[in-house]
């Protein structure tokens, strides 16, 4: 057999199959290979923001359940009937001294009537056990024959730490009868 001359086509194949070349012994040509990419980082995006959304929900039920859990110990820890409460007031003389919820109130205020009226000389010291700092707010309430003639508030000058004394201001809030057979106090604040 003789080359064919330089630059002419090559010969057409012959009757017979190259090695491997689809019958006989060789593999099956593959399939072309799927390119599962854009699916892949979809389901990935997906799985991101459902733990992220996850994730955001637990953290606002915690915080919702640590502000409620709190709400809850504040509630239980301020008990509303106590001596010297709103709903348990105490009834003193003018003048003498008392104790509320660890505040002790020196004997010799006076009640002064008037359209202004004030009780001047409400002097407490804070003698509390826990032996924090507290604002005080205390409310006399006057009465004749059993009912209602007047009414006083009085607060601290701030917080009165632990063993210390302060003056309290008071004023009335309407006219301070001269006349009155009972006086009743409480303390409003809302310290536990």
């Amino acid at each position: 057999m003789s080359q064919p001359p330089y630059g002419s086509p090559p010969p057409p194949p012959g009757p017979y199959e190259p090695y491997g070349a689809g019958g006989g012994y060789g593999y099956p040509p593959q399939p072309p290979r799927n390119d599962h990419t854009a699916r892949n980082v979809i389901i990935g995006i997906v799985v991101v923001v459902v733990l992220l959304c996850g994730g955001l929900v637990w953290a606002i039920f915690r915080v919702v359940d640590a502000v409620g859990d709190g709400i809850s110990e504040a509630a239980d820890a301020f008990e509303s009937d106590y001596p010297g409460s709103e709903d348990d007031p105490l009834e003193v003389q003018e003048g003498e001294a008392f104790s509320i919820r660890g505040f002790d109130y020196d004997a010799g205020w006076d009640v002064l009537p008037g359209a202004q009226g004030v009780v001047q000389g409400v002097r407490g010291t804070n003698n509390r056990s826990d032996e924090d700092g507290e604002s005080v707010r205390l409310v006399f309430t006057l009465y004749l024959d059993n009912e209602k003639v007047g009414e006083l508030r009085c607060d601290d000058p701030g917080q009165v730490s632990f063993e210390r004394s302060a003056t309290l201001s008071c004023a009335s809030i309407g006219q301070v009868p001269a006349r009155f057979d009972t006086i009743e106090v409480y303390d409003s604040s809302l310290f536990k």
